[in-house]
């Protein structure tokens, strides 16, 4: 039988925690509920989850600082934001400090279920991809891996990697890659995302086998030499 999925939810406002408590229950998953930040701390030391949930402004500490403790320590516990602050400079700080999602309250819950969905389907799939024979990418924990030499990934440059695994041999475009990182695309963010590319193909540089392709004006796929 497979095992449910745990969340940690902290939310300040107990009207709403309730109704996404039913909500995420019914869906079948388990679901503990606080209302601060310092319990959603002591919560999380104290018991095994798969998912975390945290609102930003909450009594104790914020969601950032949660987020911030938390990836101090460990860097492949999926993290969701869930907020009513939708400004990109939130949905942006959010993703840089290694959320894994950023969810406005704003949206209907056919999207969050959805959003979650994702997440929880990186969970319990694969995480690990054999890219050749001399590279491996781990994302779990940010770890590549190139002939022998292991290379620690930011946040931002795991997901990114991640996304052209999934999409392997296949152009994906650069708002895409945007919206992957920070919920939007704009001309500032796709040059940056140009730059975290650099950083990817230095990585990969050791294995002639692999590379990251540019479609000019549309966005980048990671080719095979064996299956190009």
């Amino acid at each position: 039988m497979e095992e449910r999925i745990r969340i940690l939810y902290a939310e300040d406002d107990p009207v709403i925690a309730e109704l996404n408590r039913d909500m995420l229950e019914r869906e079948g998953y388990v679901v503990d509920v606080v209302y601060n930040g310092e319990d959603a701390w002591e919560k999380y030391r104290q018991t095994t989850y798969h998912l975390l949930l945290l609102d930003i402004i909450m009594p104790g500490k914020s969601g950032f600082e949660l987020l911030q403790a938390i990836r101090a320590e460990d860097t492949a516990m999926p993290v969701v934001i869930y907020s009513s602050v939708s400004g990109s400079e939130a949905v942006a700080k959010a993703l840089d400090m290694g959320a894994d999602e950023y969810i406005r309250k704003e949206c209907e819950p056919p999207e969050i279920l959805a959003r979650l969905k994702v997440i929880v389907r990186h969970i319990q799939g694969v995480s690990a991809y054999m890219l050749s024979e001399m590279t491996r990418f781990c994302y779990s924990g940010y770890l590549l891996t190139v002939n022998g030499k292991e290379i620690k990934l930011t946040p931002a440059e795991a997901k990114l990697l991640r996304c052209l695994c999934e999409n392997r041999n296949t152009v994906v475009s650069k708002s895409l890659l945007c919206e992957k990182l920070w919920g939007i695309s704009t001309p500032g963010k796709v040059r940056t995302i140009d730059n975290y590319m650099v950083k990817l193909r230095k990585y990969l540089k050791p294995d002639k086998s692999l590379q990251i392709v540019t479609s000019y004006g549309e966005g980048y796929a990671l080719m095979r030499e064996a299956d190009k």
